[in-house]
């Protein structure tokens, strides 16, 4: 009994998770959009993005 417990929380887990990479892999592929045409370099949490390298394309 504990162990299908325990089965259900870790498949809760990796579903979880899962669904979190799902909803914010959107935001990270298009983050570059969000920064401003006059900075270089955009430092956040993922590192550092270059901006502005967009506006010929």
């Amino acid at each position: 009994m504990e162990n299908s417990l325990k089965n259900k929380k870790t498949a809760l887990l990796i579903g979880s998770v899962i669904a979190i990479l799902i909803c914010l892999s959107p935001f990270l592929l298009y983050i570059h959009n969000l920064i401003p045409d006059h900075l270089e370099n955009f430092e956040s949490i993922f590192g550092t993005i270059k901006g502005g390298q967009f506006e010929n394309a």
